[in-house]
C-alpha cells in the first residue's frame, strides 16, 4: 500500500509530475500555501471551564 502523505494524488486530482504514471481524471500543478496552527482550550467535558492558562478546571460549585 502506498503512503498517501507521499503520493500527491487524491483519487480525483493528481500532481502534474505524475502524468503518464497514474490514471487520474485531472492533474494540477498546485500552489504553495501555509498552514497556520489554530489554538483552542479544550475541556475534558461540557461542564468544565478554562482556567486562563490553557488548562481546564472543573466548574466551581
Amino acid at each position: 500500500m502506498t503512503d498517501r502523505r507521499l503520493l500527491p494524488f487524491s483519487g480525483r486530482v493528481a500532481h502534474v509530475s505524475l502524468r503518464g504514471q497514474i490514471d487520474a481524471p485531472a492533474f494540477s500543478a498546485g500552489e504553495p500555501a501555509r498552514i497556520g496552527a489554530m489554538l483552542a482550550d479544550l475541556a475534558p467535558d461540557p461542564g468544565a471551564r478554562a482556567n486562563g492558562n490553557g488548562c481546564t478546571a472543573p466548574p466551581s460549585r
